[in-house]
């Protein structure tokens, strides 16, 4: 359709974006019309004709593993932005993911592994193979990423290099439109061997060795070889889908990432004439179509609008006063063939380097805990799925050795009207940075920003706490002997108010990247998968009290009963199976009220009675909220799952089923008409534990201040430990006073005693008596004190656990 037809139906090009045509012109042929009206059309009515590969779909499919479902709260959107975008050239600077300490230790034998996670192109892999080079370094690459198109324009060019190919060749391969004859048949060639050789190079190999896969790698392979597309056709198409804006856009992020000595004139044109055209280079020569920029293997061009090979490749030297006529493209040739050199001798010369290829998902490649690594590049995954998703899946693969670490970036953080890095990342953590660190056993090394204000990247190094080290050398994640339950349940407590309350969106208004970048995006499974991690053996008992202690916990209940079970029988062997089902819908909601939510997390209300379509949720009506839970938006279904055992009461009931957003106000806003639970599908399945080879669980009860008849003064756990002396307290009435009307007091009276009483400030509304008596504690060892002390508090719940220092000599 014409922009004149398009605007007489209101749609506009978001509507075409979501559905993958992002870089076709809009074209009225094989295309549906639509009668002229006020009303966008429905998304999936626009969806029926459009060309699409619908990707997985999780609707009543026994097969799906339990853990996908609730797989650290991530709401699946299965053809969302991403989907329709392809990665093919990177654009933050490659760097050297190994530190020296890998490359230099001679504690460190044998093999270094290092898993690319979401790799696109291969600029930090050569970055990495140049700067170890010296070091001679035997390392294992594992090359991930969710588009097997990547994976294997990856390995084209790593077969390039190490059969030979200049850096001009390669360059061209990796970087432009236009191929010369002879660079074409170079790619060809390389397609041809590696789908003709009965085995693959030494170097390469698959690490989910099965059928699918590697027929996938083939069908890649086989597409470009065979590939009749013309250069003249992606063109027209590159040339009408990149307005204008958005190539000066390109041409300014690309400018900024070029020394300074680069800035403007004769450089800024050959940037733009690289944006433009999508070569570095034109002329006659160059005639051919790169097929490996072309999405196999249905070869649509969906190169991400902004990907220039000048943000990818950090240039190793700048024009002289002697030369200053030296192109970007010399530079950028000079730069790539160092690194080819020290990719081909690692690969075939003097082999020290290895490439397992993993097709999929990265965070669920991690969480099957199949392979463990010495280092895990997520590059900016979290931007998307949230950082605590990322850092708890990594911890699962991360080898429990000291000098193992997890790299991590983020692009978005900026956006998120956060100044300092540190302030956001207690934000998307959920509370603060040292806490998350405390309970995970992991902790930021290091981190530092690249790139110019306005496009800078964060990079994040994490490695295992010091106290999670044990004397072997190994890792122990639950080390802090001096935490007692009391004291981690109140922690506990205050994550899940963040995780779990409808406040989560507050704090910004950026729209969707204050989504990627972290708490919207999370909720109660990423809480449940984080105390599945650190306190396996409580973690019913911990996830049980949340629930009762809560209010924000308890209207996940459901949802945390389900992947709590899901958690522990997948990592773990519990003494019972528990049966779960996947509850199936197709949800009515306008496109329009769901492009209008952009940006706003969407969870599913278990509802008492039918929503009001479009209007704010009662709070009263909310019987259960699920996060975790998978949307298609191209067909509009929905799919979530709940234990066997709440099944019952929920089809039988009566209830609702809704798709909701959560407002920055904290309330629920309904997107689309409620669904009768009797009108679902239900398809139950049962993970049997006779397949897995985990560790037998042993359970434990919380051990918690115990509640007398009369109420008053309770001790809990006394916990002595080295360099601390844990105490937990039951305060005398629950709730306790707000801080208007009463203060809690911890006086150190002695070496072997502290007091505890309440103090009265002004309005106070509680019995006289509450202020009136003392509460004294003898401790087993002598404690400083002249050193400060670490004092929580859960007044809602009558809690209190303080930690002191142990003193040195004994008084």
């Amino acid at each position: 359709m014409d922009n004149k037809n398009l605007q007489s139906f209101g749609a506009t090009k978001q509507h075409f974006s979501m559905l993958g045509w992002w870089s076709r012109p809009l074209d009225e042929r094989g295309t549906r019309w639509f009668s002229k009206s006020n009303q966008m059309p429905q998304l999936s009515e626009l969806s029926e004709t459009a060309p699409l590969q619908t990707s997985t779909n999780f609707a009543g499919n026994s097969t799906t593993s339990n853990f996908d479902m609730v797989h650290m709260n991530r709401v699946v959107l299965d053809n969302g932005e991403t989907e329709y975008q392809y990665y093919a050239i990177g654009n933050t600077f490659g760097y050297n993911m190994l530190d020296d300490r890998l490359t230099s230790d001679h504690d460190i034998s044998g093999i270094v592994s290092v898993l690319l996670g979401a790799c696109g192109d291969l600029r930090n892999l050569l970055k990495t193979v140049e700067q170890s080079s010296q070091s001679k370094q035997h390392i294992s690459f594992v090359l991930n990423d969710k588009s097997m198109s990547i994976l294997a324009r990856n390995i084209v060019i790593l077969e390039l290099i190490a059969s030979g190919a200049t850096a001009v060749d390669v360059l061209a391969v990796w970087a432009n439109h236009a191929l010369s004859d002879a660079q074409r048949d170079l790619v060809d060639n390389v397609c041809h061997r590696l789908l003709d050789c009965k085995e693959f190079p030494i170097w390469l190999s698959f690490l989910q060795c099965d059928n699918d896969t590697i027929e996938n790698f083939r069908t890649c392979l086989l597409a470009w070889a065979s590939s009749t597309v013309e250069l003249k056709v992606i063109k027209q198409m590159r040339s009408a889908s990149i307005i204008e804006e958005v190539k000066d856009t390109s041409v300014i992020l690309t400018m900024k990432n070029l020394p300074i000595r680069m800035k403007g004139g004769r450089y800024e044109q050959e940037v733009r004439n690289y944006i433009s055209s999508g070569s570095l280079v034109e002329g006659p020569l160059y005639c051919q179509i790169n097929p490996t920029l072309l999405r196999a293997p249905d070869m649509r061009y969906s190169l991400y609008w902004s990907s220039s090979v000048y943000r990818a490749i950090e240039l190793k030297s700048v024009p002289t006063v002697s030369n200053p006529t030296t192109s970007i493209y010399s530079l950028l040739c000079a730069t790539v063939a160092e690194q080819i050199a020290a990719v081909r001798d690692a690969l075939v010369l003097s082999p020290r380097i290895t490439i397992d290829i993993v097709h999929g998902d990265v965070l669920e490649h991690l969480s099957r805990k199949e392979h463990i690594y010495d280092v895990i590049d997520c590059s900016n995954v979290s931007d998307y799925v949230s950082l605590p998703c990322v850092l708890q899946a990594c911890s699962m693969a991360l080898k429990p050795v000291k000098h193992a670490y997890i790299n991590i970036q983020s692009m978005q953080w900026e956006a998120v009207s956060v100044d300092e890095p540190l302030r956001f990342l207690d934000m998307v953590l959920g509370w603060p940075l040292a806490k998350y660190e405390e309970l995970l056993g992991l902790f930021m090394a290091s981190k530092r920003l690249g790139g110019e204000v306005g496009n800078r990247t964060l990079f994040m190094q994490w490695k295992w706490s010091k106290s999670a080290i044990i004397e072997t050398g190994d890792v122990d994640r639950n080390s802090n002997a001096w935490m007692t339950d009391t004291m981690l349940l109140i922690d506990l407590l205050g994550a899940a108010k963040m995780h779990c309350g409808l406040l989560r969106g507050k704090s910004g208004n950026k729209g969707i990247l204050r989504q990627r970048a972290g708490l919207d995006y999370n909720g109660a499974v990423t809480l449940v998968h984080l105390i599945a991690l650190s306190h396996p053996n409580l973690a019913n008992s911990l996830m049980s009290q949340l629930v009762c202690m809560s209010s924000e916990a308890s209207l996940h209940d459901w949802e945390i009963r389900t992947s709590i079970k899901v958690m522990l029988q997948e990592w773990y062997q519990t003494e019972v199976n528990s049966l779960f089902s996947v509850f199936s819908f197709v949800v009515d909601v306008s496109f329009y009220r769901l492009k209008q939510k952009d940006g706003e997390a969407l969870c599913l209300v278990i509802s008492k009675k039918s929503l009001q379509c479009g209007f704010v949720v009662d709070k009263p009506q909310i019987m259960q909220i699920i996060d975790s839970f998978a949307f298609c938006r191209s067909s509009y279904r929905v799919s979530f799952m709940l234990l066997q055992s709440l099944v019952d009461g929920f089809s039988s009931s009566g209830n609702y089923v809704n798709l909701c957003s959560y407002s920055q106000s904290g309330e629920l806003f309904a997107l689309g008409e409620s669904t009768c639970v009797n009108s679902i599908t239900i398809t139950p399945f049962l993970k049997s534990l006779s397949e897995m080879k985990n560790p037998v669980l042993i359970e434990r009860e919380l051990y918690l201040p115990k509640r007398t008849e009369h109420s008053g003064w309770s001790v809990g756990e006394v916990k002595q430990s080295s360099g601390y002396v844990t105490v937990d307290i039951g305060l005398p009435v629950v709730p306790f006073p707000c801080n208007s009307e009463a203060k809690l007091i911890l006086e150190l009276v002695s070496a072997y005693k502290v007091i505890w009483y309440v103090k009265r400030l002004k309005k106070a509304k509680y019995d006289a008596k509450l202020f009136e008596h003392e509460f004294e504690v003898s401790l087993p060892c002598a404690i400083n004190t002249a050193d400060s002390y670490l004092l929580k508090i859960s007044r809602t719940n009558g809690l209190a656990s303080v930690r002191i220092g142990i003193a040195t000599h004994t008084p």
